[in-house]
């Protein structure tokens, strides 16, 4: 197995990308659960998390933190912008049994973006239908 570091980025990668984990100082980017939270088995739940103030009103990347992946959770890389340190965050519970992340749980990296690093997908249908 190979790994490459993006220290600009501050990403791991292994498997030639297909595992990717986030390289953070302290709690420069944790986003933390404000309420103990119970999801239910193979279902999804959104509910609120907080983030440090630096990310407040800028477009920022929101992504699975490993201690979310230890908890078997899943989590999609999602574009945010946050307001008043609160964004929503929406995880999905794949596994047969109940998970209970408590308060001040972290379950995502959040980490600011510019505008140059967005992609715009533009899906446009490839067939249009017509009465």
């Amino acid at each position: 197995m190979k790994a490459h570091i993006n220290f600009p980025l501050r990403i791991l990668t292994s498997y030639d990308g297909l595992v990717s984990l986030n390289l953070v100082r302290s709690n420069d980017g944790l986003a933390r659960t404000t309420d103990a939270i119970l999801i239910p088995p193979r279902c999804e739940a959104v509910f609120p998390v907080i983030i440090p103030n630096r990310h407040n009103y800028k477009l920022s990347i929101l992504e699975l933190s490993a201690t979310l992946n230890n908890k078997h959770l899943a989590l999609a890389r999602s574009l945010v912008y946050p307001k008043k340190n609160r964004i929503v965050c929406k995880v999905l519970n794949p596994t047969n049994a109940h998970i209970f992340p408590k308060r001040n749980t972290t379950v995502a990296v959040i980490d600011n973006v510019s505008l140059d690093r967005v992609n715009v997908v533009d899906n446009e249908p490839a067939i249009m239908l017509t009465k």
